[in-house]
């Protein structure tokens, strides 16, 4: 596989990773609380050219904790503008903190998860194939963190995500970036909001001597207890298929994180309830893919 640099993906997380300028912050946890949390699913498959890749589970501290694993996390100080905790597993344990405007970026990552994993295995496959050797680290995986900051400006943001996300792409051409649309519901039961989002991506396209045609979708689900901004549960799901450079192109995707007390509920939202161009787009490049892709297979 030649390394190549796939600069479209990273285009539009510079845009959407930039922080917003968050007011007053207020963190609703102490120092020593402690929380629990199981490993409802954890898994990566990725297949770019001949290059093929499996994993389960999680990372701490260079140890990987399987699937239906618990891991613990510890509030140990508490910042202006900070929380300090630690993610622990029998012996191993590892810092972290949360900011507060890492709703801001934990958003803006999970929803094009799937497609930067597609452009970092494509940018270098055996380092990346490395990295994820023990499963999804926790330090780095954007798809989960405990707690947020429960100020205003986190609620407008998550109110607010989707529509700036479309307003954006709308003002761009797909030669630029691709075709993304986002979906968005919110609701709030027994006094956690769930908030879920859903991204559907057609890139067919010819950037930087790249053949690009790659279609996906990804999928973002939080729960949050709304008094003290616990995350109770977060689930991810995402995909991408298709040719880059002539070459196979498959990625899945799937991580569930919930607390041990709570059943994080199933996604919602569909392509179905988010009828808009791309998906139309999508599927019939997703149909016409998988009639090249195994025609070339039976040869």
């Amino acid at each position: 596989m030649k390394k190549t640099h796939l600069i479209f993906f990273t285009f539009i997380l510079s845009i959407f990773l930039v922080g917003l300028q968050f007011g007053s912050c207020r963190f609703n946890v102490e120092i020593d609380d402690n929380f629990s949390y199981v490993i409802g699913n954890a898994t990566l498959n990725a297949t770019l050219g001949s290059n093929t890749f499996q994993v389960s589970g999680i990372n701490i501290e260079n140890t990987n904790i399987e699937e239906t694993g618990v891991f613990y996390v510890t509030v140990k100080d508490i910042l202006p503008s900070a929380v300090v905790f630690t993610y622990r597993s029998g012996e191993h344990e590892v810092y972290s903190n949360v900011q507060n405007n890492t709703i801001d970026s934990i958003v803006k990552s999970s929803n094009l998860y799937v497609f930067s994993l597609f452009e970092r295995f494509a940018n270098s496959w055996s380092n990346w194939e490395s990295f994820y050797q023990l499963g999804y680290d926790l330090l780095f995986s954007p798809t989960f963190v405990p707690f947020i900051d429960i100020g205003q400006s986190t609620w407008d943001f998550i109110e607010g995500y989707a529509v700036s996300f479309n307003n954006h792409f709308s003002t761009i051409t797909s030669t630029e970036a691709g075709d993304y649309y986002m979906d968005y519901k919110g609701v709030t039961r027994d006094g956690v909001f769930l908030a879920e989002w859903f991204v559907e991506m057609n890139e067919m396209r010819t950037f930087n001597e790249n053949e690009i045609n790659v279609t996906g979708i990804s999928q973002y689900r939080l729960a949050i207890q709304q008094s003290t901004g616990v995350i109770l549960g977060s689930r991810y799901e995402g995909s991408c298929s298709g040719e880059y450079n002539g070459e196979i192109v498959d990625f899945f995707a799937s991580i569930c994180i919930e607390d041990v007390q709570y059943n994080m509920p199933s996604f919602e939202l569909s392509q179905n309830s988010s009828i808009s161009p791309i998906f139309i787009i999508s599927s019939a490049v997703s149909i016409f893919v998988g009639t090249v892709i195994t025609a070339k297979r039976r040869k």
